[in-house]
């Protein structure tokens, strides 16, 4: 992250982000009758950030950001607006809640350090708002 503008981090961010989980496959209970297992997926569109949940199969239950489309195996959780802040040796995603965050069960963080940015690979760290330990994300471009 060293020496990138913002502008140039911004064009790198755009598109769609999957989630890793390290061989561990996230899934929700409590949304329909099954356990559903989902893909997490972050799309930077513009100035926003779109996080949204793609089930195995059609739920019947809207979490987070109220969707268009209610009963689908797409649910968006969180949307927010995003700027970047660079520093000479760091560089930090910020985030603005629009909608989603704490009735979505997912913890929203509105500040992210950037650990790795190239176009295949994103990596985020930052403090755990639950505790004293770092939470520590990836992901995959995938268009």
């Amino acid at each position: 992250m060293f020496l990138k503008s913002e502008k140039k981090m911004k064009d790198d961010l755009q598109g769609t982000w999957l989630r890793s989980f390290q061989g561990i496959h996230p899934y929700v209970v409590g949304c329909g009758t099954d356990t559903l297992y989902f893909d997490e997926y972050w799309t930077f569109e513009g100035d926003n950030l779109y996080t949204t949940f793609n089930y195995d199969q059609a739920v019947d239950c809207d979490r987070g950001t109220p969707d268009s489309v209610f009963a689908d195996a797409i649910d968006t959780a969180i949307v927010s607006g995003f700027k970047i802040d660079t520093r000479l040796f760091n560089a930090f995603l910020k985030l603005q809640l629009v909608s989603g965050g704490g009735d979505s069960g997912y913890v929203f963080v509105d500040k992210w350090e950037f650990i790795t940015l190239d176009d295949q690979v994103l990596y985020l760290a930052t403090d755990d708002p639950r505790g004293n330990s770092v939470l520590q994300v990836e992901f995959l471009k995938v268009k």
